[in-house]
């Protein structure tokens, strides 16, 4: 069967608080729905609880013990519905801590989410899936989905931090082979991200991506091409040094000064012109735009975010530990050369 998921841009495995239509959700906002960690697994847990919104009188008593349980969520962001995970060797039954039960080798979060066919994945009679209760599904649809996400998870662009695609990768193999004999297993690949990828993913999946931010035209002409030359120089040198340092970047008109990639990790970089007069006000500045950016590509990649600001000169050692604080590096150009962090920390 098919279960509802309220949407999670931290993967089920912490809350989050993402735009949400349920109902529950946005009567309650300071709360966390219950299946906010239905992916975090402990490695020393042999059995995972998790959760979905049921009604107590419409309980899933055609549901065999032993089944699968697919989770179904929509990103409100992208306006796309997404198949995300699974429980395979699941049990229905309503207990203190959760609603259903599966070993944690049967549970799965989909590396790469499955987007959701309709006419694949569901019953001919059945148009949607309702935000409480649940969905049977036939065998048919359930090859089908197993089908689509081993389609999906056997192509990886980078890896992220802290995941293990091919072991995600296997487990699914092995749960494949476990209800659906004969199944097709596609080849497991690695596709490292290059600048030309890494640009071609990022405008295909933020194309969105826009700030508010307004340049305040001066009335002093060549007062503004001076500071337009500086802040591309500076912008010049951070490309020089991630690229040194083997990370893709991409410009984004009107956006974050900078994108760059390594693997699944994504540096959002801004960049600041400072005087000892204006430094306060341009990297308070400069703060609140990260962390603006980076709340907003959080619904639209899973991809881990480092923070980066990238002064023109030194500043006060005050800013230092402001930032480090705020768990944004802090780099600053000294004699054409960009230092990552404080004097004598390249």
């Amino acid at each position: 069967m098919i279960v509802n998921l309220t949407w999670n841009s931290k993967a089920w495995e912490d809350v989050s608080h993402d735009k949400s239509n349920f109902g529950w959700v946005k009567s309650h906002p300071r709360s966390a729905p219950s299946e906010s960690w239905n992916f975090y697994l402990p490695r020393n847990s042999k059995s995972k609880r998790g959760w979905f919104q049921v009604q107590d009188d419409r309980q899933p008593a055609k549901f065999e013990d032993g089944g699968i349980i697919f989770f179904f969520s929509r990103n409100n962001s992208e306006n796309k519905n997404y198949l995300v995970g699974m429980y395979a060797k699941a049990n229905f039954g309503k207990t203190k801590h959760g609603n259903i039960v599966a070993p944690t080798d049967c549970c799965l979060r989909f590396y790469n989410y499955v987007r959701f066919d309709r006419k694949l994945h569901l019953p001919p009679k059945r148009k949607r899936i309702p935000q409480v209760g649940f969905t049977y599904i036939t065998e048919k649809n359930a090859k089908s989905i197993i089908k689509d996400a081993l389609q999906a998870g056997s192509t990886v662009n980078g890896v992220e931090e802290n995941s293990d695609p091919r072991a995600d990768f296997s487990k699914l193999t092995r749960i494949a082979k476990l209800y659906f004999r004969g199944i097709r297993i596609p080849k497991f690949q690695v596709q490292e991200i290059n600048s030309i990828t890494f640009e071609a993913f990022v405008k295909k999946e933020i194309p969105n991506f826009t700030s508010d931010d307004r340049i305040t035209i001066s009335k002093d002409n060549a007062k503004l091409k001076r500071s337009y030359t500086r802040h591309q120089d500076l912008l010049n040198r951070a490309i020089e040094t991630l690229q040194e340092k083997g990370w893709h970047s991409c410009r984004i008109p009107s956006d974050a000064d900078l994108l760059a990639s390594k693997g699944r990790t994504m540096i959002i970089l801004e960049a600041k012109s400072i005087t000892p007069a204006n430094q306060r006000s341009q990297i308070r500045n400069a703060v609140s735009q990260l962390y603006q950016y980076s709340y907003e590509l959080s619904s639209k990649s899973r991809w881990k975010h480092r923070l980066v600001l990238v002064l023109e000169r030194c500043p006060e050692d005050y800013w230092f530990e402001f930032c480090s604080y705020c768990n944004i590096e802090l780099w600053y150009k000294e004699n054409k050369v960009i230092i990552r962090g404080r004097r004598n920390n390249t």
